[in-house]
């Protein structure tokens, strides 16, 4: 006899971290904050209505594979890509921040493979940090997707 519970604990892990596809693994997060402002001091910037994107492009050519920088703990691979967010108390209460956080989380999501595929095909690993604005908040979420659409793609053909 098999219950209901022992079913959900049998549910498939993916390889992206977690039940289903909806969580970024840690190796795809920005953790620590000497790696938020290792972006912040040697990175570049792109903006757009509704975000600022910080970022850092990491060449890696074949003999290269797998050196460190920064944290000991990471590899960067070719089409690595890291996302950090961050939303401070200016943007609103904890429940305003922690909706612009969702939407904004959900959105790196689904344009993480394509932006891993554009820059692997250019041997460049990236960390990025996203900086939302007061206006994510209220905006259409077609609107937002498409800004971050965009603002990844200028990363992606970013000189080095």
């Amino acid at each position: 006899m098999t219950s209901s519970r022992s079913q959900f604990n049998e549910k498939k892990i993916t390889s992206s971290g977690g039940r289903g596809t909806a969580r970024f693994p840690r190796a795809a997060r920005l953790l620590a904050r000497s790696e938020f402002v290792r972006v912040y001091d040697h990175g570049k910037k792109e903006f757009s209505r509704s975000f600022t994107f910080f970022y850092l492009l990491h060449t890696v050519s074949e003999e290269q594979q797998g050196t460190t920088s920064g944290r000991a703990a990471h590899r960067f691979y070719a089409g690595d890509v890291r996302f950090g967010l961050t939303v401070g108390r200016v943007l609103g209460n904890s429940v305003r921040r922690s909706k612009i956080k969702r939407r904004t989380r959900e959105m790196l999501r689904t344009e993480r493979g394509m932006l891993s595929s554009r820059l692997m095909a250019r041997n460049i690993a990236a960390d990025i940090v996203v900086h939302p604005k007061k206006s994510v908040y209220d905006a259409e979420y077609s609107t937002l997707a498409a800004e971050v659409v965009k603002g990844l793609g200028a990363i992606a053909e970013a000189g080095l």
